[in-house]
């Protein structure tokens, strides 16, 4: 492998050195983390917005779901899970 003549092993550096690049891990451990947590955050303030599609709605009300218990997240799910296989993901043409 052309990398291997790069590589230190851990044994061969100074503590300090080691100390740093353990300082450096977790910050950026810190940071990854913040990140992850704001994306969830976001996604589950989107899926608890209520549903703009009147069509998705009607659906549900059809289905005798209650008007409070939908928002985006209920759509999505029920559109997933109630729609055939090729309306979730269209296959594509002259392939079966």
């Amino acid at each position: 492998m052309s990398n291997e003549k790069n590589l230190i092993p851990n044994s061969e550096r100074s503590p300090t050195e080691l100390s740093e690049m353990g300082k450096a891990g977790g910050i950026a451990s810190g940071k990854a983390r913040r990140r992850k947590r704001s994306m969830k955050e976001a996604a589950d303030y989107y899926l608890s917005l209520p549903e703009t599609d009147r069509r998705r709605v009607n659906a549900l009300l059809r289905d005798e779901v209650d008007n409070e218990d939908i928002d985006n997240q209920r759509c999505r799910w029920s559109w997933a899970l109630l729609k055939p296989p090729s309306a979730v993901m269209p296959v594509p043409p002259g392939c079966c």
